[in-house]
């Protein structure tokens, strides 16, 4: 030992630096800022999905279907984290048929996200 390092000769196995025991301590923050991140998404996603929605009824009487895509992207943002926005489309999807064979025929052709979608608000299905 020279100079406070240490070395190995041959034939030894160099010494392993090291490093402080905060492992318990790192991921115990990893997993805050893991469910800081959900929660603002989500949080995120239902701000955004219900201004859409209130933005779609304000503009639904134009001569210009914009309002009704404009609360359909927001109910879709708003029912992929709440149970209740689930239950609504899944009416929704109950009692006007087009709308349920549309999706139904959207179904292989879009996003895994929007499929999945498409499966959980199926009319069939329970929650």
């Amino acid at each position: 030992m020279t100079n406070g390092i240490e070395t190995a000769t041959v034939g030894e196995v160099p010494p392993v630096a090291k490093r402080p025991s905060s492992g318990t301590f790192v991921l115990f923050f990893r997993r805050r800022r893991r469910r800081l991140y959900v929660f603002t998404q989500r949080s995120l996603r239902q701000v955004v999905g219900w201004s859409l929605i209130f933005l779609g009824v304000i503009v639904a009487p134009t001569p210009l279907p914009l309002g009704l895509l404009l609360m359909a992207v927001g109910l879709y943002m708003v029912a992929r984290d709440s149970v209740v926005a689930r239950r609504m489309v899944r009416w929704i999807r109950r009692h006007i048929s087009p709308l349920n064979k549309g999706l139904e025929a959207l179904h292989p052709r879009v996003s895994k996200g929007m499929r999945v979608f498409i499966e959980r608000t199926h009319p069939d299905r329970g929650d």
